[in-house]
């Protein structure tokens, strides 16, 4: 946890926690994905949702410049194999 925001120093952070087990879902460029929190997004992992929002900026806290997500570059990689 946060004491502070990355962005702009405030400390007026909201915590959101949620056991979400396999029924999480995420869209990243048309590529849907259901199951468990992928750990590779910086917003938890396995069964639970684990974030924090700075209520001041709205920055998602720990949230920097990243990778395409995991699910996207798997199904990516699937597609491109199908058209062997």
């Amino acid at each position: 946890m946060s004491y502070n925001c990355d962005s702009c120093s405030s400390n007026r952070l909201l915590s959101i926690n949620g056991k979400v087990s396999d029924m999480f879902s995420a869209d990243f460029k048309n590529v849907d994905y259901q199951g468990y929190v992928p750990h590779d997004l910086g917003v938890g992992g396995g069964d639970y949702l684990e974030l924090e929002i700075c209520l001041d900026c709205g920055k998602v806290q720990g949230i920097s410049k990243a990778e395409d997500p995991e699910f996207y570059t798997n199904a990516k990689e699937s597609a491109e194999d199908d058209d062997f």
